[in-house]
């Protein structure tokens, strides 16, 4: 596919989806630079919900295996 092409598809693309349009306040806050400590303070969060989801998994299954053996 040459580059006229892509254009086309992404239009044609475009025009399906309809996207929303961003005001200039959007745009200005999608453009800030993203600093260090708010990627720390971003993976420190991740980190611990998926902390918490794995206790949350360990304790279904440790019930669900209570249950299976108190069954026979």
């Amino acid at each position: 596919m040459n580059e006229l092409e892509n254009l086309e598809m992404m239009d044609k693309f475009l025009e399906i989806c309809n996207p929303p349009n961003l005001n200039q306040e959007e745009l200005k806050t999608l453009n800030k630079t993203i600093t260090s400590s708010e990627i720390e303070k971003v993976i420190k969060i991740t980190n611990k919900k998926t902390q918490e989801n794995r206790y949350s998994q360990l304790n279904l299954i440790r019930h669900l295996k209570n249950n299976w053996y108190q069954s026979y």
